[in-house]
């Protein structure tokens, strides 16, 4: 009985002689690898058959699947490879978990690990970097290649800016999360407290400031920062403000100016008014530390009228006081100085008489006048030894 190896993989090329008899008795097999395998025996294999049958060519000629390319190495690399076996090593200070040789079955084409070595760096003490101003507090191991430092601050001191406390850092591989550990600051204490001004809110890093009720703000910085125990920045400026009213003036208008810290009132009188005596104007009033430089403003009283009661009298006037003169022929018989109390002349009111304008004469007579010269009485008498005599009185 005739009888032919199957082989994965390969083809059979069947050489026949002309007559069935050298078919069963000179026939030679030749196997070559399907497409996409290879045989590390060579590309092909004949066998001849003899005594009725064939040898067995599976010892001597295999077909396998190629596996491509060798899987990676994790912090490791290739030492030695061929198409069937790679072996790997760790990279220096690394150590193997896992793996450090595959093979390539040749049947799936497929390498015995996804990974030829996996190489992890433990995790040391020693290696826990340093923080400043800051201690580590604890030390949690997980293993060898894994570990989580947590620091805090020393005391008087607190994370500086970015940091958290406890702070951790994580190592895995050798490798920690960060290469430094917490930075701690000194803390500042509380911060100052300028005139006029309240804290809003502060903290170990800034405090913020705004003026209290009444003040407002010149300056334009309202935060100071702590760095290394000192509190850092220009201190706001609180200015007490003005009273939102000026002081208070009779018969005037004000025109003020200025911000609500540093006001400048100006005052005049108003149309028909002058100011009192001792008082002058514009009157200009200000407003320094939250206080006017006065408790009252301009006062004013009302012009008294041009006319002064209506007498036939030339008068020198101001604002505040009139003297007054009788036109001629006229004799003053009152006062003659008024003074303007606000709107109304006050004082002795001139009372102009008029003179006797022409005395009678009389001849031959002697006169006697008496009596003011708004009021005569004229006395005649005849001259004595005169030969007239007075006919009427």
């Amino acid at each position: 009985m005739l009888h032919v190896f199957t082989m994965f993989h390969a083809k059979l090329d069947i050489k026949c002689s002309p007559s069935l008899f050298l078919q069963v008795y000179n026939r030679k097999v030749t196997y070559v690898c399907a497409e996409g395998f290879y045989s590390p025996a060579g590309d092909h294999v004949t066998i001849e058959c003899a005594d009725g049958d064939y040898p067995d060519p599976s010892s001597a000629f295999v077909c396998l699947k190629p596996c491509g390319s060798p899987p990676e190495a994790v912090n490791g690399a290739i030492v030695s490879s061929d198409a069937v076996e790679v072996h790997y090593s760790c990279n220096s200070g690394f150590e193997a978990i896992s793996g450090g040789y595959v093979y390539c079955n040749g049947g799936t084409g497929l390498w015995s690990s996804g990974y030829g070595i996996v190489c992890r760096m433990p995790c040391v003490n020693d290696d826990i970097p340093d923080g400043v101003n800051a201690y580590v507090m604890e030390i949690i191991v997980k293993s060898e290649f894994s570990l989580r430092a947590v620091y805090t601050c020393l005391p008087s001191f607190h994370p500086a800016l970015n940091y958290t406390e406890p702070y951790v850092n994580n190592c895995t591989d050798g490798n920690f999360t960060s290469a430094k550990g917490l930075v701690c600051e000194a803390d500042c204490g509380a911060p100052p407290s300028p005139s006029g001004a309240t804290i809003v809110k502060w903290n170990q890093y800034q405090a913020e400031f705004d003026c209290a009720t009444g003040y407002m703000l010149t300056s334009r910085n309202r935060l100071l920062l702590c760095q290394d125990r000192a509190w850092v920045g220009e201190l706001p400026i609180c200015r007490k403000t003005c009273p939102a009213s000026p002081p208070a003036g009779v018969n005037s208008i004000t025109k003020v100016s200025g911000p609500a810290y540093e006001r400048t009132v100006e005052y005049r009188c108003a149309n028909g008014t002058h100011p009192i005596r001792e008082s002058t104007t514009p009157l200009i009033v200000k407003c320094s530390n939250g206080e006017y430089d006065t408790e009252a403003g301009l006062e004013c009283e009302l012009d008294c009228p041009d006319t002064v009661y209506g007498q036939p009298v030339e008068c020198s006037r101001n604002a505040y006081s009139a003297s007054c003169v009788c036109h001629k022929g006229y004799v003053n018989v009152g006062g003659d100085s008024l003074v303007c109390s606000n709107g109304v002349w006050v004082g002795d009111v001139p009372n102009c008489l008029r003179e006797c304008q022409v005395i009678p004469d009389v001849p031959h007579s002697t006169l006697i006048a008496t009596g003011p010269s708004y009021d005569l009485t004229l006395t005649y008498t005849c001259h004595p030894g005169s030969v007239y005599q007075l006919i009427t009185e």
